[in-house]
């Protein structure tokens, strides 16, 4: 794979966007059961051109932080398409 910044033109087997091909979106939480799944939903809902995760780590959280995160990702495993969840 060529490199864009040593000046080689991309080759076709290049991922459409650069050396990248995945994007992990890494988030900790702690006691934020009341905003966790908006930010999930925007987060999901946001259009990338490239493959991408979310990954949220609970700190220890004990205002049901898991409980929401649980719900979050029964909702995303019911919904059409790619986005899928787990835990």
């Amino acid at each position: 794979m060529s490199s864009p910044s040593a000046g080689i033109p991309p080759s076709p087997d290049d991922p459409p966007h650069g050396r990248y091909r995945r994007l992990s979106i890494i988030i900790p939480v702690y006691n934020e059961a009341s905003a966790v799944g908006e930010v999930l939903d925007a987060i999901a809902a946001t259009t990338l051109p490239l493959e991408s995760e979310i990954v949220v780590v609970d700190d220890g959280s004990t205002d049901g932080t898991g409980e929401a995160l649980d719900a979050w990702q029964r909702k995303m495993a019911a919904a059409p398409g790619p986005a899928r969840a787990r835990r």
